[in-house]
């Protein structure tokens, strides 16, 4: 099988995948003909068959597992009895976090994780609380401090608005008196003004804040099921 034959097979085998997914899956098995600095037929010989290939792809597509054939090349393939890795599966050295979570996950089947789940309650429940109670102290706090803002801007404006109403009363009875009064409300409304400038940009960072922390556990919980795929 020549490597236009092998990659056209290999094609039709992955229509299923989003376009994006099958392009890169394209371009890296292009490239492994091209780099591996071997025969078409050799890489062919090594890989195995374009459904064999394809079965790893969306095994690692479907499952949300890290890209198992997507490593360095070029790996020999096991099956032809030579020595290495397959590029249709992961590194047998691989000592990285992710690597031991995944032969961890290779001998542990679900029951069992989630056996050790319910056993170690007593040590991560109370943390996982703790955490929670943080978190949740800490927003209360910061939307108390918020709130307090906004009844101050609305106190200092309102007292500044009855002020000068009053001062404008009196002005025809106690002009002094009521310039005195007009004055202090101008400054109560000045001051509420200025207040509510920083006041409404920390309101506007609520909204982006709540963002950052679904995208950054989103991130997270997508980690670690790449990990621990």
């Amino acid at each position: 099988m020549t490597k236009s034959e092998f990659l056209a097979q290999l094609g039709a085998a992955l229509a299923a995948l989003p376009a994006d997914e099958r392009d890169e899956a394209m371009r890296y098995y292009n490239d492994y003909f091209d780099e591996s600095g071997l025969g078409e037929a050799e890489v062919v010989s090594r890989l195995g068959t374009p459904s064999e290939v394809a079965d790893t792809i969306l095994r690692d597509f479907y499952t949300g597992s890290e890209k198992s054939w997507n490593t360095k090349i070029p790996y020999e393939n096991p099956s032809a009895g030579a020595a290495g890795a397959s590029p249709a599966g992961a590194p047998s050295d691989d000592r990285s976090f992710r690597g031991t979570l995944r032969r961890i996950g290779a001998v542990m089947p679900a029951w069992a994780w989630i056996l050790l789940a319910f056993v170690s309650i007593p040590v991560w429940g109370p943390i996982l609380l703790s955490a929670v109670g943080v978190v949740f102290g800490t927003l209360c706090a910061v939307f108390g401090i918020l709130l307090s803002l906004c009844f101050i801007v609305v106190a200092l404006v309102g007292a500044g608005v009855a002020a000068l109403a009053s001062g404008l009363v009196t002005l025809f009875t106690s002009p002094p008196a009521s310039l005195v009064i007009i004055g202090g409300g101008v400054l109560l409304i000045a001051l509420g003004t200025l207040l509510s400038i920083p006041t409404i940009w920390l309101w506007s960072l609520v909204p982006k804040f709540f963002r950052y922390v679904f995208a950054q556990t989103r991130r997270a919980f997508s980690a670690g099921k790449g990990a621990t795929a």
